[in-house]
């Protein structure tokens, strides 16, 4: 990372936690030190890397209006008060934590702080040694304590040691002491002979790599493909963490085609002999079930080039769907500001109102009794009026304005109505090319003058721009790629899908003679 990029981190890092001084942020991430910022493909997830290449903070830059940053064991292990701590005894980490489970307030031991709000990000501890075993968020805030005791969710967990972001660093275990030995250490060379696959694991990581192939790295536009370069991907593609020889030759069907002839058998896909021994990956039968079931593992963790860091900068910090209230329904707010805001929070503005006035009738609790203020906002001023409540919410929502926040460079935009999507409109240009032009980009910060160079270089193509209307539009050229720009602008942008709408051009019609 440059100076000038690690001085950002170094900014975001002190914003996000408090707790740490300039000296301790010094030791993290020091101007002169070597960290390195890289990416897990196909997620937006980005990962800080200090110059002993262990991963120390990680970025989830998909969530509007946040700083999404982490810390990870191994900078906690380097400064442990980063965040606050909980801490648990040594089971509650082995039986539940490292099988998946939220933390449960009655597996906490004790913790660092009184006050804590939900949502806060905590680290968690093993009791007896200190020493943090994993980074979360909490569920639940210090009230609902005080208020039930120690029940229900603490702490959902989005980070641990032993996971496979602490398999990308250098796999040190903390320092237990001698009273609190942790988990197993990495496997020593005398031990290594037990992690060779036998036969049946071998056949299964192979229909596992099998899989994850031809649904993650194999597009219906790369076919025909030859069956050695299949192979080849299929060799790349073990799961994360699975550093096991992965020897077609220690499987049940010794080499590669007799396998690619039995998942041909099973439906899987479709193969075609060119000539003697020269066998080509024709089809891939994606509504088997089994396909559809298998369930895709994000990619390895590449390095992001100081060229490519140094271009892009996402402009798009998320967006808010909601409501604002009309200017007759703000005397629900009591001199709050009017913000946009989820239904369910508007539904409980006018719930509280109703109950602060008294206003359910006593005769009918499921009716309420219609007092001035929402008489002349909701019913035109009609005098002595009871409604039902399912009639009163239906009438209240009718009068919320529709509107949405974009998070566009740090900065809120409010915009009245709902989003206006990306659209990609996709028209042939002869034979199996397709011209997509694509409208809306600036909606969401996206400058198509300055990000055409990234979608020229994702799909090895042209692209270029021009003004419509009051907008500039990016158009490209390619081979049926209409999905892929729609997942790229998802994974770069992390723009909901929902909101990136793909038009395909009605074929024309042919003229009968």
């Amino acid at each position: 990372m440059k100076t000038s990029h690690k001085k950002q981190l170094r900014k975001k890092i002190g914003l996000r936690f408090p707790l740490l001084t300039p000296d301790d942020i010094d030791v993290l991430v020091p101007l002169r030190g070597n960290t390195t910022k890289k990416k897990i493909k196909q997620s937006r997830v980005v990962v800080y890397f200090n110059q002993e290449e262990d991963p120390i903070f990680y970025d989830l830059i998909d969530r509007p209006n946040e700083l999404q940053l982490y810390p990870t064991v191994y900078a906690l292990w380097i400064i442990p008060t980063i965040v606050p701590t909980f801490l648990i005894g040594r089971h509650v980490f082995e039986k539940h934590l490292r099988n998946g489970a939220d933390l449960m307030f009655p597996g906490v031991v004790a913790a660092s702080c009184e006050y804590f709000d939900e949502g806060d990000v905590f680290s968690v501890s093993l009791y007896r040694s200190q020493e943090p075993v994993a980074v979360g968020v909490t569920l639940n805030g210090s009230d609902h304590v005080n208020n039930n005791g120690m029940v229900g969710k603490a702490l959902s967990v989005y980070h641990m040691y032993s996971d496979h972001l602490w398999l990308t660093g250098s796999r040190k275990a903390p320092s237990t002491g001698e009273e609190d030995e942790l988990i197993e250490q990495e496997p020593s060379e005398e031990s290594i002979e037990v992690l060779k696959l036998t036969q049946e694991e071998t056949d299964q990581l192979l229909e596992i790599c099998f899989f994850q192939t031809i649904k993650r790295l194999i597009k219906d536009h790369d076919l025909p493909l030859p069956i050695n370069r299949l192979y080849t991907l299929l060799l790349t593609a073990k799961p994360p963490g699975e550093e096991r020889d992965l020897a077609i030759k220690n499987s049940s069907y010794k080499k590669a085609l007799p396998f690619f002839r039995e998942m041909e058998q099973r439906g899987y896909i479709g193969l075609d002999e060119l000539q003697e021994g020269v066998y080509m990956l024709e089809t891939i039968n994606r509504n088997h079930i089994d396909y559809e079931r298998f369930r895709t593992y994000a990619k390895q963790i590449e390095e992001i080039s100081d060229d490519e860091e140094e271009d892009f900068e996402n402009p798009f910090g998320g967006i808010f769907e909601g409501f604002y209230l009309p200017k007759s329904l703000l005397f629900l707010l009591e001199n709050a500001p009017n913000e946009v805001s989820s239904a369910k929070d508007m539904t409980n503005y006018l719930t509280q109102y109703v109950n602060n006035n008294d206003l359910s009738d006593p005769n009918a609790p499921a009716n309420v009794v219609i007092d001035r203020r929402l008489s002349n906002a909701l019913y035109n001023g009609k005098n002595n009026l009871k409604v039902s409540k399912r009639d009163l919410f239906t009438d209240f929502r009718k009068k919320l304005k529709v509107m949405h926040t974009v998070n566009i460079n740090g900065i809120d935009y409010t915009r009245k109505g709902k989003p206006v999507p990306i659209r990609l409109q996709c028209n042939r240009k002869g034979g199996n090319k397709m011209l997509i032009t694509i409208y809306n980009l600036e909606n969401y910060g996206i400058d198509p003058d300055h990000f055409k160079t990234f979608f020229s270089r994702k799909f090895s193509t042209s692209a270029s721009t021009r003004r419509e209307g009051d907008q500039k539009v990016m158009t490209l050229g390619g081979k049926y790629m209409s999905k892929d720009c729609q997942q790229y602008i998802y994974d770069m942008f992390g723009i909901p899908k929902q909101l990136v709408e793909v038009i395909q051009a009605k074929p024309k019609k042919k003229r009968r003679n």
